[in-house]
């Protein structure tokens, strides 16, 4: 159940971050499709065979889409739903274009990077330990470190925040760029997991890690959540995509449902673009 969910739970820790700050990212999964695409790619064609490189690759490429993203937002004073919906659609059909207009990579191209899903150690999955691994690192990171504490600060009230001595652009650059890293890890544990490369890969599925931020706690306005709230909400979810997928109707809901947030959320997305323009 953790494994197949492995990507919604190491997401939501970007996501906490970036909703800590009254912020929002629809564009993860666009960047998730564009770094799986490319070590995909690179696998396949064998420019690269070591799984080490490939997920950091993965993880040089997702840092570089989330800055860029953080850098419009924070420099440009861009709202975040504009700017996130613009960069979805351009990573995404990045992802497109890396994989010659709808090339896919099969479990055979991967090579060896396709073990690392069903490599043991400790008797769990390599893929539960990187989840692990994940949560402590951020546990700490924002409850006694002095960049987590800002974060909530900023979030709280960015003018007390600014005058304070906090650099507030600098926060929020900062929270999409590790949006950014964790959508990059992401795309290299989705590949391993599911032993395939496709430039569509979790499209819509920016909305199981917002909702698993929101059911752990995480307020949309900002300066509340917190890495406990978004494991519990990401297990919720968790739950019940396994009791969901026993039953084809079910399945069948769930998938019309995840369909139609998308269509709803891109539709809302040209409307604030309109609106801003």
């Amino acid at each position: 159940m953790l494994k197949n969910n492995a990507v919604t739970m190491v997401m939501s820790l970007g996501m906490l971050c970036v909703m800590l700050v009254g912020g929002i990212d629809i564009s993860i999964m666009s960047t998730l499709a564009l770094t799986g695409m490319s070590i995909g790619m690179l696998l396949k064609y064998e420019h690269i065979s070591s799984t080490f490189l490939a997920f950091v690759i993965a993880l040089a490429i997702g840092i570089a889409c989330g800055f860029l993203v953080g850098l419009v937002i924070s420099r440009a004073d861009v709202p975040p739903i504009i700017a996130t919906m613009g960069f979805m659609y351009i990573y995404r059909a990045m992802g497109y274009l890396v994989s010659h207009n709808g090339e896919w990579a099969s479990a055979a191209a991967l090579g060896e990077f396709k073990n690392f899903a069903t490599t043991k150690f400790l008797g769990m999955s390599l893929v539960i330990w990187v989840i692990i691994l994940c949560y402590v690192i951020f546990f700490v990171f924002m409850k006694w470190t002095t960049i987590g504490r800002r974060i909530y600060a900023v979030g709280s009230n960015p003018s007390a925040a600014e005058v304070s001595g906090i650099n507030v652009k600098n926060i929020k650059l900062l929270v999409y760029t590790i949006m950014g890293l964790l959508a990059g890890l992401g795309g290299a544990l989705q590949v391993s997991i599911y032993a395939s490369a496709m430039p569509d890969m979790q499209q819509g599925g920016e909305m199981d890690v917002i909702a698993a931020c929101v059911i752990g706690g995480v307020s949309m306005s900002g300066g509340r959540g917190t890495v406990l709230g978004a494991l519990l909400g990401s297990l919720i979810l968790a739950t019940i995509a396994k009791s969901t997928s026993a039953d084809p109707i079910l399945r069948s809901a769930v998938a019309e449902y995840h369909q139609g947030c998308y269509h709803s959320c891109s539709s809302c997305c040209k409307h604030c673009f309109t609106a801003y323009s």
